[in-house]
């Protein structure tokens, strides 16, 4: 999906001027289904850890099934190769490097 339509997700909520709580749920819940069916897809990493937890971008219907997804952190993450967490089709000669001053001190 191209980066443009993620820019325009808040706006399109906010033209809709006065969206219902059970509108913005359903916009939620469909992110939400998008975001796991991509890492699944296409992140290694993430695709490994759902198999492991027998877990299948299906079973997550909406934003009352997010205590599902197993969760990592940047530790388990920082251990990996850079192929095991990025999205396929991401070039890493492309990827900007950041530095914070997060509180652990160590860079990720």
């Amino acid at each position: 999906m191209p980066a443009a339509h993620h820019l325009r997700t808040p706006g399109v909520l906010l033209r809709q001027g006065r969206t219902t709580r059970v509108g913005i749920l359903d916009f939620q819940s469909r992110q939400l289904r998008r975001l796991v069916r991509h890492a699944h897809a296409r992140v290694p990493y993430y695709r490994r850890l759902f198999e492991q937890n027998g877990l299948h971008p299906d079973d997550i219907r909406g934003t009352g099934d997010l205590s599902a997804i197993p969760v990592t952190s940047k530790g388990d993450l920082r251990n990996l190769p850079l192929g095991d967490i990025l999205s396929s089709g991401a070039r890493p000669g492309r990827l900007v490097k950041r530095m914070s001053s997060g509180s652990s001190g160590m860079p990720f």
